[in-house]
């Protein structure tokens, strides 16, 4: 492979497309040649073949996400708001690792924490992210991409914020810590709030709930645990505040509602 000292913010919304019978291309006067690797750091963009809509074969630049998974890197935005979502792909800002305070998910977002990075977010009276009832967040991982995400007072470190239903929440990869503020769960419902549907496809989670919120499920007060389904080769390990389950309800909560499958 080599080294050519890019971004892959530099191929964002360039329209690249490679056409058979070329063998590399430019953007912004960077040289990419076909079906090499190619990379800032360890942060990956690829060269491939793929076919078109009329099953014509063309070469295009694509992310690698992680579990086989490769998005056109044309499709993928920066984080650079507070807001995520509308069905979008999103990677952090490359250059170093990030922090943000807060992120908020629109409808279904698609992250990618990117090759041995650290995406930190903190919320401040607020979910470090907030996916509510109707949010969905999937979470992709080049190896090495971590990400941290820790609740304000009464909110999640990943779902609702106080009252507020955690959404679904699909982890397929990287690392994943979750820590809920008081009352609240590491992944799940804010404070006096239901945690909604979490599943771990991949990757390695690790979620700890405030005082009374469960590790993934619910939260301190009258709350129900939701589902955790945990595909095989995944690594999961939920701590719950105090009187609070790893998993499953808050205090003075009940079980999960559709239970636990591993």
């Amino acid at each position: 492979s080599k080294n050519y000292g890019f971004k892959i913010s530099d191929v964002y919304d360039k329209g690249v497309t490679l056409t058979s019978g070329s063998s590399e291309t430019k953007v912004e006067n960077k040289t990419f040649v076909f079906d090499e690797l190619i990379h800032s750091e360890d942060s990956f963009v690829r060269i491939g073949w793929d076919k078109d809509e009329y099953g014509e074969a063309q070469k295009w630049v694509y992310a690698d996400c992680g579990n086989g998974v490769r998005v056109p890197a044309r499709t993928i935005s920066a984080v650079s708001t507070n807001a995520i979502g509308w069905g979008g792909w999103y990677l952090p800002d490359l250059d170093s690792n990030v922090t943000r305070s807060g992120l908020t998910v629109n409808g279904t977002a698609n992250l990618i924490l990117a090759a041995n990075r650290t995406f930190t977010v903190k919320g401040n009276g607020t979910p470090g992210i907030h996916v509510g009832t109707n949010g969905v967040l999937n979470i992709y991982g080049q190896g090495g991409g971590q990400l941290v995400a820790t609740g304000g007072d009464g909110c999640a470190g990943i779902g609702g914020s106080s009252g507020v239903d955690g959404g679904t929440v699909n982890v397929y990869g990287g690392t994943v810590t979750a820590k809920g503020g008081n009352c609240a769960a590491g992944i799940g419902g804010g404070k006096n709030a239901n945690c909604g549907k979490v599943t771990v496809f991949g990757g390695t989670v690790k979620a700890t709930g405030g005082t009374g919120g469960a590790g993934i499920g619910g939260s301190g007060g009258s709350s129900n645990g939701g589902s955790l389904t945990v595909c095989n080769g995944s690594t999961v390990t939920a701590t719950g505040g105090f009187d609070a389950a790893g998993i499953g309800g808050g205090k003075k909560g009940g079980e999960p509602s559709s239970g636990i499958a591993v």
